[in-house]
């Protein structure tokens, strides 16, 4: 009686630990999903932090809106379209300026959409209210504009060139957030200057596409392609030195 008794309660202490270590696997898998889908903007499927935009009402305001793809604005973009939208992550900008022929003020930035392979970008024309809000330096809006953030811009028109949108009215830009994946590819180009080109911390490649289909070999060369140059020339002008001796 004893006997079963002790191993009646070791079963039972067994199944309580077990019990206790799928209560803690649930709960931390639910953990983990939460921060998953809190870090994730759904709709273009960029991680984010630090909200600006409560999910829940982004949500709201993108039912029945058309995403439109980076890659194929040029031929996505409807005209007069009320339900179109673009979400990317600010890569540069925005740059006032001024046009040649009008003299009308404008300003442009630039959206990327990260795509870990082959990331698009798309240059946001700001006019009227929306330059003044935006891209002015006194507009209420310019201390927002950070690379790295990302915007939302609502129901944008075709601009001049290809791969360009233009948009009038300052609520047409909301800024939802900072993206944690933006980086710049610090490698070098055969003139020596750093590349520059934004791309997906996420792709785990750590270069923009470029750089990451090299090899690493063919990368140091671009990096002492200037070193090259500059000892070749070098050479050419103590050859010519001494020739004149």
């Amino acid at each position: 009686g004893l006997a079963a008794a002790t191993q009646t309660e070791r079963k039972s202490a067994l199944a309580a630990v077990f019990a206790k270590k799928r209560a803690e696997l649930r709960q931390g898998q639910a953990e983990k999903r939460a921060h998953e889908e809190d870090t994730l903007e759904q709709w273009s499927g960029l991680r984010i932090i630090d909200r600006v935009v409560r999910r829940e009402k982004w949500d709201a305001c993108m039912r029945s809106k058309q995403i439109l793809p980076f890659a194929k604005i040029s031929t996505s973009l409807r005209p007069g379209a009320g339900d179109q939208v673009i979400i990317g992550v600010l890569c540069a900008g925005p740059v006032m300026s001024k046009a040649s022929n009008t003299g009308e003020r404008f300003a442009e930035m630039a959206l990327t959409d990260l795509a870990p392979k082959g990331l698009a970008k798309v240059t946001v024309v700001l006019v009227g209210r929306a330059l003044e809000h935006w891209a002015a330096p006194l507009g209420a809006g310019r201390k927002q504009c950070v690379v790295g953030s990302i915007f939302g811009v609502l129901n944008p028109k075709p601009a001049r060139r290809a791969g360009s949108v233009m948009v009038t009215f300052e609520t047409q830009v909301i800024r939802l957030g900072a993206s944690p994946s933006l980086r710049f590819c610090d490698a070098r180009t055969r003139d020596g200057l750093e590349c520059k080109a934004p791309y997906n911390a996420e792709s785990g490649d750590g270069f923009c596409c470029t750089h990451a289909r090299m090899s690493h070999g063919q990368r140091q060369m671009d990096r002492a392609g200037p070193r090259r140059v500059a000892t070749a020339q070098a050479a050419t002008v103590r050859r010519g030195a001494l020739s004149l001796r």
